[in-house]
C-alpha cells in the first residue's frame, strides 16, 4: 500500500514546519507554520491509514493495527488533532514566547561589563569612562516562539513531538511488515528494501537539525 510514500511525504512538511521563519515583515510567519502543520498531519494520519486498510484486507480485522496505536500516546493523540483539524476546526496551538539573551552579561573588577557567549568567549566588553558614570550596553535578544498542543501532557512542544510521532508511525509500519500485515519495502530495482531503516528516519539522517528554537531576524 505504499505507506513510506506518505512517511517521505509527512517528512517532507516536518522539515518545513521545523525550519519555518519570519514573513517579509519581520514576524514569525504563524500562517506558513499553521499550515505545514496541516499538512503534516493530513500526510502522517495517511500513513496510518493505508496501514489500516491493508492489514484488514489481509488479516478480516485490525486487532493489530488498534493495539499497535494504542501502545504509542503521541500517535494517538495527533490522530485525534488531524480529525480535529478535518471536522472541526483547523489545530491552532498555543504560542509561548522565550527570550533569551545569547551567552550572559558580567561586571569586571574595574567596574565595566563584559558580554560573553555560552562557552565562556568574550564578544563585547565595555570599560568605564574616565571620571566615572554608568556603563551600559545593549545586547539584542534572541526571541524564540515556540508552539504547543492543547491538551498534551508532555513538556514537548509542536515540532518536538511531530518528530516523535512520525518516528514512532515508521515503527508502526516496520512492525507491520516483520509480522505479515504489511507489504515488505520493495526497492526500485525489485529488490526488498533494507530492514529496519524506515524512510522517515533516513531522510532524518540526512538533514538532522539543530534546536529549531528561531533567532529574531536583523
Amino acid at each position: 500500500m505504499n505507506e513510506r510514500e506518505k512517511l517521505a511525504e509527512a517528512e517532507w512538511f516536518l522539515v518545513r514546519l521545523r525550519d519555518t521563519k519570519f514573513d517579509e515583515s519581520g514576524r514569525f510567519d504563524r500562517t506558513a507554520f499553521e499550515y505545514y502543520l496541516s499538512a503534516f498531519l493530513s500526510a502522517g494520519r495517511a500513513v496510518l491509514q493505508r496501514a489500516r486498510k491493508e492489514a484488514r484486507a489481509k488479516t478480516g480485522d485490525h486487532h493489530w493495527y488498534e493495539s499497535a496505536v494504542t501502545n504509542h500516546p503521541c500517535v494517538k493523540f495527533l490522530r485525534i488533532e488531524r480529525n480535529k483539524s478535518i471536522y472541526d476546526a483547523q489545530v491552532v496551538p498555543e504560542l509561548r514566547v522565550t527570550v533569551k539573551i545569547p551567552g550572559g552579561i558580567i561586571a569586571t573588577a574595574d567596574g565595566g561589563l563584559r558580554h560573553v557567549d555560552d562557552d565562556g568567549n568574550v564578544l563585547r566588553e565595555v570599560v568605564p569612562e574616565p571620571g566615572g558614570g554608568p556603563v551600559r550596553f545593549e545586547v539584542k535578544p534572541d526571541i524564540i516562539p515556540r508552539y504547543y498542543f492543547e491538551g498534551w501532557a508532555g513538556l514537548e512542544d509542536v515540532v518536538t513531538l511531530c518528530r516523535q510521532y512520525l518516528d514512532e508511525v515508521a515503527v508502526i509500519v516496520a512492525d507491520g511488515q516483520s509480522r505479515g500485515f504489511l507489504t515488505p519495502d520493495v526497492a526500485s530495482d525489485g529488490r526488498k528494501a533494507s530492514q529496519p531503516d524506515s524512510v522517515s528516519m533516513q531522510v532524518r539522517g540526512r538533514r538532522e537539525a539543530p534546536d529549531h528554537g528561531c533567532p529574531q531576524r536583523a
